[in-house]
């Protein structure tokens, strides 16, 4: 499995940590992750090149922390030193490319139709991006994929110079403890501007939630294209449970979705029924939305609507695409974390 081989490709490096190795601490776990990710992707396929997702995230294809059912993704780290570009065909349904430097900042983001060419001035460091293309599926089936996969293969990078990227060794045991300590800050609530995680420079993003969002979201959107909460309000709620809410303000009509997905404690996908979006969800009479989440060795009443299985200490994630206002999707936002999981009774 992807997840078990990365553990493992990751284990590998610590065991073989130089005695120049560096020591991972709050200042330099950013690029300390984002070094990590970069290293993982270069493992897999030569710069310039992407490796593909050819269906959606499960249990055994996950090599990203909370990673999600919503899109299937494309990787590749681009060398820009000399200039590159990237092109998106035209596509009538949800396609994007979101640019990450090793500062976990975004320099750009484009969408099906659109192209851009990046230069080392573009970053906030370094001379290669990290690229993650998500790409919608038409249908969860056979003819869907065929489809998102011949989207995928048409994606285009050219780049001038093909420089491997090598980064700094970090030693891996330091990186760990801090993202450790990081999720254990994300739990009691300290990424509370989810919104100010994200951005183009430093002076875009509240430094605290930038920190903590790579930890346990590498590769998030800026918020004008996308807002997630860093958890569900009481998630790990035992038994069966359910969270009841309006539909948020997106721009449905080129695109935009929302989406519920659920992880194991740790942050990994641990169930094969842990996500379902607005598309596959079936809405209440009053065009609301309630999910349950039935935790192993429990059931749901019959007839509970969008269950999703969960296993015990469970965690959340609530994602919405294309927000249509930025000001909006905050205020909603925090409204929906004040809103908790509840059980059922």
């Amino acid at each position: 499995m992807k997840k078990k081989a990365l553990v493992l490709a990751l284990s590998m490096v610590a065991a073989h940590v130089s005695a120049q190795s560096v020591e991972v601490t709050k200042d330099n776990f950013v690029q300390a992750e984002s070094t990590k990710y970069f290293n993982v992707q270069m493992a897999k396929k030569p710069v310039n090149t992407f490796s593909h997702q050819r269906t959606m995230a499960n249990v055994d294809t996950q090599d990203i922390i909370r990673m999600n059912q919503d899109t299937a993704y494309s990787i590749a780290v681009i060398d820009v030193s000399e200039g590159a570009t990237i092109t998106l065909p035209d596509r009538d349904i949800y396609a994007s490319a979101l640019f990450i430097d090793l500062n976990h900042l975004n320099p750009a983001v484009i969408y099906a139709g659109e192209s851009i060419t990046l230069t080392a001035d573009d970053l906030t460091v370094g001379e290669h991006v990290y690229v993650l293309l998500r790409t919608s599926a038409r249908s969860y089936d056979e003819e869907g994929f065929a489809d998102m996969n011949a989207y995928q293969d048409s994606v285009v990078i050219e780049a001038k110079s093909a420089r491997p990227f090598i980064g700094v060794d970090y030693n891996q045991k330091s990186r760990k403890e801090i993202q450790s300590w990081a999720e254990q800050q994300a739990r009691a609530g300290k990424l509370n501007k989810p919104w100010l995680a994200m951005g183009k420079t430093m002076a875009d993003v509240d430094k605290d939630n930038h920190f903590l969002a790579a930890a346990i979201g590498w590769a998030a959107f800026p918020a004008k294209h996308a807002m997630y909460t860093p958890r569900l309000a009481g998630q790990g709620t035992p038994g069966c449970s359910f969270i009841n809410f309006e539909a948020p303000e997106l721009d449905y009509d080129n695109g935009g979705f929302f989406s519920v997905t659920t992880y194991d404690k740790n942050g990994w996908i641990a169930e094969e029924n842990f996500a379902l979006n607005n598309l596959q969800a079936t809405a209440n009479q009053d065009g609301s939305y309630t999910f349950h989440f039935q935790e192993k060795g429990t059931e749901c009443p019959s007839g509970a609507l969008n269950v999703l299985d969960v296993q015990e200490d469970w965690t959340g994630i609530f994602r919405m695409y294309k927000p249509s206002d930025v000001e909006n999707i905050v205020k909603y936002t925090k409204a929906f974390l004040a809103n908790p999981v509840k059980p059922v009774k």
